[in-house]
């Protein structure tokens, strides 16, 4: 699994940025990697000073669900986040609503579990197809003070699909011309795609914004997906084998 990330000619007064955060402990391995592709418009310094709270934030709540399977986590996750709005818009503080947009993907186990919030595009490439896995999430463009992320998503990524996240602006500047070019690259690597880019940089010169990539480079195992046994305490084990037996020999010796 490879991620890469592209800027687009930065804005003063736009911040872009890719958070990326990878599992440090052992007992939260199996919660994977978690990804915040994240615009704020029109932002100030105390803006920029919240998303880097926010990030922080999505990565201690999220790592700390370690009992829990990764959609399970994820949907915890973005619960609190909604909460943290929300006590924000409660005091006054709306200048999110409408500057902020934001995806939040996790990939796990092969594995792909996205949320987003405001406007910027969630899109899988699979073979030649380039499918909206993003269209039926739940308030996928419209701000809420109660829910801004809205919904989580999830399906199977397969060898060599490819997941792309973009930013609504430079997606409706590449999406008539450039776009169709990119997915019929013979190699869509992070070489190419920088030839790619630089080979279009007339076209794109007057487009901002963040084009994120996240790539199944290796064969992924028909049985990816890792069950978790729960630990039984040996003396409760003891117990109930012993009433097993007693159970059994009831039976055969009445």
């Amino acid at each position: 699994m490879q991620a890469l990330e592209y800027y687009f000619n930065p804005q003063k007064h736009t911040y872009l940025k890719v958070f990326e955060f990878r599992p440090e402990k052992k007992e939260v391995f199996h919660l994977g990697h978690l990804f915040l592709i994240v615009e704020f418009t029109n932002i100030l310094k105390e803006d920029k000073n919240f998303i880097k709270e926010l990030a922080e934030f999505f990565k201690k709540t999220y790592y700390s669900e370690k009992k829990s399977l990764p959609e399970k986590a994820l949907i915890e996750t973005l619960k609190k986040v909604n909460q943290k709005f929300y006590k924000k818009t409660k005091k006054g503080d709306i200048r999110w609503v409408g500057n902020l947009n934001i995806a939040v993907l996790v990939s796990a186990n092969y594995f792909l579990y996205f949320s987003r919030g405001g406007s910027i595009q969630i899109l899988l490439l699979r073979g030649d197809e380039l499918s909206d896995i993003a269209q039926d999430l739940e308030e996928k463009t419209t701000p809420s003070p109660f829910r801004f992320l809205g919904g989580v998503a999830s399906g199977k990524l397969l060898s060599g699909d490819k997941v792309m996240v973009i930013t609504q602006k430079l997606f409706e500047d590449i999406y008539d011309e450039i776009l169709p070019e990119l997915i019929n690259l013979e190699e869509i690597k992070d070489k190419t795609l920088k030839k790619f880019f630089k080979s279009k940089k007339k076209e794109v010169k007057n487009s901002s914004g963040i084009f994120f990539l996240l790539s199944v480079e290796e064969k992924i195992p028909f049985f990816s997906f890792k069950f978790r046994v729960p630990k039984i305490n040996k003396t409760l084990f003891l117990v109930l084998s012993l009433l097993a037996l007693l159970v059994i020999s009831y039976f055969i010796f009445r």
